[in-house]
């Protein structure tokens, strides 16, 4: 009796051990499915770049080589009987290089002259610091040079909105810039930063090409409000008649006079009606930098 009692305990044990085993599946998916991790949400940044380079737009569609790998962009030559020189035009970091109020510059200054090349930038990641993000994003300035060089283009100026511009500026003030004449900055923020490449007031007084400083009516606060230190710390910057720069501007602006010299150098302007879009005239926006570049931007 007592043998068959053992033999029964045995068999109980080894049932119930049958029993776990089979269940052990069916608990470790109810726990997946517990556990399961919702999709990430949805990448507009890449959704938007993938509507844009399906869009049927004007110009050439080109993937440019940077030290990140390849970018997207938008090449569109003159249209005029005179062509002028090549501008490259730089967007906000959350903007699209066909976003207002760079696609009006892009299509209108191919119109007068002027082989645009516009460039998409990269995505400034979150938690991302500004001066990471200009060390990313200087080779695509360098790259677009390269791509115009080899079109012939003849000079170039650089035209930044938002954060493109201090990029202009960064690039500029710390890069050999020979074929570039001159730079026009759109509603740039102008505040004051213990880091100097991200203070771009400063370095515009000091960079070798005239600079146009635009920024709109109904511009953000920050553009808006730190408009007169923009205007006061490029122009700090004072130079002897008789050096490289003065040379420069005589050559390159009709009339020329030391008088005239920080007036060539950096001019500020305010475009009116308009918010930091250019909207609704962009077509005031596109007078006032074509009627500069043409006067300011002119190859030696």
């Amino acid at each position: 009796m007592m043998a068959m009692g053992i033999i029964l305990t045995a068999m109980k044990a080894l049932l119930l051990l049958l029993l776990v085993l089979l269940a052990a599946p069916l608990i470790a998916e109810d726990d997946a499915e517990a556990v399961e991790v919702a999709p990430p949400p949805p990448d507009h940044h890449a959704l938007r770049l993938a509507e844009i380079r399906a869009l049927p737009l004007e110009g050439e569609k080109l993937e440019l080589m940077t030290g990140e790998g390849p970018t997207f962009a938008l090449y569109l030559a003159n249209s005029s009987s005179r062509h002028r020189g090549a501008v490259v035009l730089l967007h906000d970091h959350h903007h699209h290089l066909i976003d207002a109020p760079l696609e009006g510059l892009r299509l209108g200054l191919s119109q007068h002259g002027w082989d645009t090349l516009a460039v998409q930038l990269p995505r400034r990641k979150v938690d991302e610091e500004r001066l990471d993000w200009l060390e990313r994003s200087k080779d695509h300035i360098n790259a677009a040079l390269g791509y115009l060089e080899g079109r012939d283009s003849g000079s170039v100026a650089l035209i930044g909105h938002g954060s493109g511009a201090l990029l202009a500026v960064d690039w500029l003030f710390n890069t050999s810039r020979d074929r570039v004449l001159g730079l026009v900055a759109i509603s740039m923020d102008g505040s004051a930063d213990p880091e100097p490449r991200l203070d771009a007031p400063r370095q515009m007084g000091q960079v070798n090409v005239p600079v146009l400083d635009v920024y709109a009516m109904h511009d953000r606060p920050i553009v808006r409000h730190t408009a007169e230190r923009r205007a006061r710390e490029a122009q700090r910057t004072r130079r002897n008649d008789n050096d490289d720069e003065r040379v420069r501007y005589r050559d390159i602006a009709p009339g020329y006079s030391p008088r005239r010299g920080d007036r060539v150098h950096y001019r500020q302007l305010q475009i009116p009606g308009v918010d930091h879009t250019y909207q609704p005239n962009e077509a005031l926006l596109l007078r006032a930098v074509r009627g500069w570049l043409q006067r300011h931007a002119k190859p030696q």
